[in-house]
């Protein structure tokens, strides 16, 4: 599985309150959550082929969100805007190898560094 439903697709996602595609080891891409509003967990771990979350200029209002764990996803890069996540309570990206960016918020980056 490269992605988990076609972005052009209406999909009803009120309801969706877990995601858990750990080890889904050819996911590339995790789509645009914004219908996803109730959201509180996001579970990526182990998705070796995942490179991106939705696009950078796709502001969502995930305020339910409360974990995401992408930890050993060595090919993703950057994590996009989580600014208005506010009741995120977990993000673990422990050996994200390939991780450079958190998040840019106003052409500021929030918080950049280097994994060896």
């Amino acid at each position: 599985m490269e992605q988990l439903w076609n972005e052009d697709d209406h999909m009803d996602l009120v309801n969706l309150r877990i995601i858990d595609v750990s080890c889904c080891k050819n996911l590339r891409k995790i789509p645009n959550l914004s219908r996803a509003i109730n959201l509180e967990i996001l579970i990526c771990s182990f998705c070796i082929s995942l490179v991106q979350f939705w696009k950078e200029d796709n502001h969502m209002d995930l305020v339910n969100l409360r974990r995401i764990d992408v930890s050993c996803c060595k090919n993703l890069r950057n994590i996009p805007n989580l600014s208005r996540a506010i009741n995120l309570e977990i993000l673990n990206c422990s050996y994200c190898k390939s991780l450079v960016q958190l998040w840019k918020e106003d052409n500021h980056t929030v918080c950049a560094f280097k994994l060896s």
